[in-house]
């Protein structure tokens, strides 16, 4: 339930007695959580799922157990039962399955805190994430009364096309774990807008050699993206993966894939650009640009296909970082009009998915990503809409 309290509709929450999807939410987090810390639960890996689960709420109530601190337990906890390494002693399947969905969580924790992550790649000692491993074999006739209205997820056929997607996503991580460890470096930071006093920031300084390795992440993301790109195009091809249950839990997770493959764009091409207080006229500029309009088109489509819905935690980086390009590109007085009016209609929407995105997680830091640098400054822009309007103005807080 409290996984499914960041989807649901908003009129599905209101029937239910509730104003606002946070209070539904944290309702549900702080009964999760309360089960997890009465160590009822003699079962590690039901002990790790159930840190997965409360790893996507933020609530400034809960500080310091933000979700780094219910990640580190998670973590702590695979490396104690050995989920790490390779294993021979029946649940194989099992223990791969459990570590791949920490390692995915772990970046997506990082990119929404702007920390390093916990789970390295050198520590992971276990096989890649294969199709067979997502495979539980025929469900239970209890689960499957109790699921009855999405029974359609648990037939083979579908769930395969459910498995590729998640296989995809993994892979996804993977390269953006790279990019983060290639061109970020954990540094100390007195930033007012972050919780943590370590922050990642870019690698100083940047040489022929960092734009060498960047070409070579731009292909290793593209190359993971094509891959899926071309099984989506069969799954539109098959109609029963377009309606129902199975439609919708599709759309959700390919929406979601297609707005990280774009942020991990945006992420390798904010370290090589920022810190600056205008985007320096380079190779990448118009690349940073291309993968931002991605960015926001990606959002702007997951936004229109579920109004009154909420979304996937990705959204908040993706935010961010749409924020942080557009307000350089408003700052920048070399740009254009017709750029600075089209970043700030996209600053405006970024501001509007930031409100909804507040009722799923109500203390996230949506300033995290805003630039590069590890002081905190204020800057005030003064946007002139039209030569007959008067300038509006926008006080924004650059990291």
């Amino acid at each position: 339930m409290f996984a499914a309290s960041a989807f649901v509709d908003t009129s599905t929450l209101q029937a239910a007695g509730y104003r606002f999807r946070s209070d539904l939410r944290r309702e549900l987090f702080y009964k999760a959580k309360t089960i997890y810390e009465s160590e009822l639960e003699a079962d590690s890996t039901v002990q790790i799922q159930a840190l997965l689960l409360i790893s996507d709420w933020h609530d400034g109530a809960n500080a310091p157990k933000d979700p780094a601190y219910w990640m580190s337990l998670a973590i702590s906890t695979a490396h104690r039962l050995g989920l790490h390494k390779q294993a021979y002693d029946g649940l194989d399947r099992v223990r791969r399955r459990l570590l791949w969905c920490i390692y995915a969580q772990d970046i997506r924790v990082s990119l929404k805190l702007r920390r390093p992550r916990q789970l390295k790649d050198a520590s992971v000692m276990t096989d890649s994430l294969q199709e067979e491993d997502l495979d539980m074999g025929p469900m239970d006739d209890r689960v499957r009364s109790e699921f009855s209205e999405c029974v359609e997820l648990f037939n083979p056929g579908n769930s395969r096309w459910l498995h590729r997607v998640y296989l995809h996503s993994i892979n996804l991580c993977v390269q953006i774990g790279h990019v983060l460890d290639t061109f970020y470096t954990p540094s100390w930071t007195r930033n007012a807008f972050t919780e943590s006093p370590v922050i990642l920031v870019p690698r100083r300084p940047h040489s022929v050699r960092m734009d060498l390795q960047a070409e070579q992440a731009f292909d290793d993301l593209a190359a993971v993206y094509a891959v899926f790109s071309r099984e989506e195009s069969l799954q539109h091809a098959n109609r029963q993966a377009e309606i129902g249950s199975l439609g919708l839990s599709l759309a959700m997770q390919k929406a979601e894939l297609n707005i990280t493959y774009h942020l991990a764009q945006c992420i390798l091409l904010h370290a090589l650009l920022f810190p600056s207080r205008s985007l320096p006229s380079s190779p990448w500029k118009e690349r940073l640009r291309r993968a931002t309009d991605n960015l926001t088109s990606s959002l702007r489509s997951l936004c229109d296909s579920r109004p009154g819905a909420g979304f996937p935690s990705i959204c908040l980086p993706a935010v961010s970082l749409i924020t942080a390009t557009r307000v350089l590109d408003l700052y920048d007085p070399d740009e254009s009009r017709g750029v600075k009016d089209q970043s700030l209609l996209n600053y405006q929407f970024a501001k509007d998915v930031s409100r909804i995105l507040r009722e799923t997680h109500p203390a996230a830091g949506y300033g995290t990503w805003l630039s590069g640098e590890t002081r905190s400054t204020a800057t005030t822009l003064y946007i002139q809409h039209s030569p007959r309007e008067q300038p509006s103005e926008i006080t924004i807080a650059i990291i």
